[in-house]
Formats: structure tokens, C-alpha cells, sequence
């Protein structure tokens, strides 16, 4: 076999362990965060499957190219700004991508600044289902993330157009686009998800962490 195809086979063994060797010996805990760092862990050179080939070309985030766009002048210029944050949010990489928010409470634009500064901390509250310290049972976790989002829908309702109308203005219509891309995928939207997705690997780790968050093995059929 070629180098390629060992780190298939691996990547699949681990799959297989995630799934029918879990760490708690039962597996009958919530599955999101366990596919996600199984996702995570997938080496970037391993062939992609993605669901088009316009989207083969998207790969995991890295701290390298996250400081280069960062450092950029104004960083919210940059052509990857906007890829390299909906990709944090997918691959449940808060912290770089409430960063990436951040940089944007620059923006001359105070409608931008307020938007920016909304999500970067709501997004910076979202729960996570491996924190036993504050959720030990499953059931805690789920009501706090039903909390956590109405929190954001009333969150947004309080920016300018309201819950879905315009945040921005007709001149910055590409960025209002791309903060939407945004909070679809907070609000866990499946086709949104789908749409972002690099392949079916990132679709299923997203779909655990962002739409489903009460997934265990008996759904993942």
C-alpha cells in the first residue's frame, strides 16, 4: 500500500475506536464532541471526498495562516478572513474564531462593530457538551444550549433590521452575507452546514457540535 493509504486505513481504525471503543466503555454519551476531535485529528493530506470539486481546495484552519490574516491591514480585507472563521466555527475552534470577530470591533462601521461584538460573545458562551465540570449530565448540557440559543435569537433581535432584516447597508451587502453565513452556522442550520462543508468528514463532526447536539451512536445511521 502507499503512504496515502496507510494513513486512510489509520484514520479509519480510529474512526472505528470512536465509535465502538469509546473512553467512558459504554458509549452512551453524546457523540458531537467525540467526532469532532476524531475530525480534527484527520490528516490534511488525506484525500478530502468533498461533495464538489470547487470545494476540494478547503482545508482545516491552521495558527499560521489564522496570524498572517490577522496581521493583514484591516484583516477583514483579506480574501481568507472570511473562509478561515466559518471554518474555525465548523471545526468547533471557538477561540481563533472569537478572535477573528473581535478584529472586526475595529470596522469603521458602528453597525459592523455591534454585529461583530454580539456574536464574539455569544459565540464565546456556546456550551460544549465535553465540559463535565459545568454539565455533568447529558440533560444539563441540552438545556443549557437550548438557553444559549435563544439567548442569540433575542441577541439578534436587538441589531439594527431585527432578527433577519439588513444589519448593514447596500455598500457592505457582501459582508452582511458572510456574517450571515455566520449565524446560520451558530444556529446550528443543517443546509447551512451542508453548504460549508469541506466533506463528509467536517459535514459530520459540524453536524454533532452545531444541529444535532443531542446525537449519540444510536442516531449516527
Amino acid at each position: 500500500m502507499t503512504r496515502a493509504t496507510y494513513r486512510v486505513v489509520y484514520h479509519i481504525f480510529q474512526l472505528v475506536r470512536t465509535l465502538f471503543l469509546p473512553k467512558d466503555g459504554r458509549g452512551e454519551g453524546l457523540l458531537g464532541e467525540e467526532l469532532l476531535d476524531w475530525v480534527n485529528g484527520v490528516d490534511p493530506g488525506m484525500p478530502p471526498f468533498a461533495f464538489t470539486p470547487a470545494q476540494a481546495h478547503r482545508v482545516a484552519p491552521n495558527n499560521d495562516q489564522g496570524n498572517e490574516i490577522l496581521q493583514s491591514n484591516p484583516p477583514w480585507e483579506h480574501p481568507a478572513f472570511w473562509p478561515y472563521l466559518q471554518r474555525c466555527i465548523l471545526r468547533g475552534l471557538f477561540k481563533p474564531a472569537n478572535t477573528f470577530l473581535r478584529s472586526l470591533e475595529n470596522h469603521p462601521v458602528q453597525a459592523v462593530k455591534g454585529l461583530a461584538s454580539t456574536l464574539a460573545s455569544r459565540l464565546a458562551s456556546l456550551p460544549r457538551s465535553h465540559d463535565t465540570s459545568q454539565y455533568r449530565l447529558d440533560h444539563q448540557f441540552l438545556t443549557a444550549h437550548r438557553q444559549w440559543q435563544m439567548a442569540l435569537e433575542a441577541d439578534l433581535a436587538t441589531q439594527p433590521g431585527g432578527r433577519k432584516g439588513r444589519w448593514l447597508s447596500d455598500e457592505l451587502s457582501e459582508m452582511e452575507t458572510e456574517f450571515k453565513t455566520v449565524v446560520e452556522l451558530m444556529e446550528g442550520k443543517g443546509e447551512r452546514v451542508l453548504a460549508e462543508a469541506n466533506d463528509w468528514r467536517e459535514a459530520l463532526g459540524a453536524w454533532g457540535l452545531l444541529v444535532d447536539v443531542s446525537m449519540t451512536r444510536d442516531d449516527l445511521p
